[in-house]
């Protein structure tokens, strides 16, 4: 795995604002960092609401504007080649704290991978097996009647 850190500044309405070291995970043998043009970052909250900003690559700090103390808040970076989607990360909730000590949420940030459609399994099938292949891809086979 190879670690990075981006810097978010968070505010909120009624404290100062908030620097949140936001830590990305990314696996060694692919590691998205290098070809990624520009980023968006986002927080979200069920009850408070949420903050989304784009910036270019290597620009940091991020800041994101007016995000408020709670318990729950959900961190997701999008890195994008050429304005699609080439990969993403998402942290756990993540509490902020009015004041004391920072959080330094963790985002497991990945290249994306879609599932494509091979074929029908007739009759439906459970607990079938996924296989990795060489390229990073799986295959999922097998399995048992449903």
């Amino acid at each position: 795995m190879r670690f990075c850190t981006l810097l978010a500044l968070l505010a909120s309405c009624d404290a100062d604002p908030r620097r949140v070291r936001i830590h990305l995970i990314t696996p060694v043998e692919e590691d998205p960092i290098a070809t990624v043009e520009d980023y968006v970052v986002a927080a979200e909250h069920p009850d408070l609401g949420g903050a989304r900003r784009s910036f270019a690559a290597g620009e940091a700090p991020f800041e994101l504007p007016a995000i408020e103390p709670g318990e729950g808040w959900i961190f997701e970076v999008e890195g994008r080649v050429l304005g699609a989607p080439w990969a993403f990360g998402r942290s756990c909730p993540t509490d902020i704290p009015a004041e004391g000590a920072l959080p330094e949420p963790i985002v497991y940030f990945s290249l994306l991978r879609q599932f494509s459609h091979a074929g029908a399994m007739e009759p439906a099938r459970v607990w079938p097996a996924l296989l990795p292949l060489v390229d990073g891809d799986g295959l999922v086979v097998g399995g048992e009647p449903a």
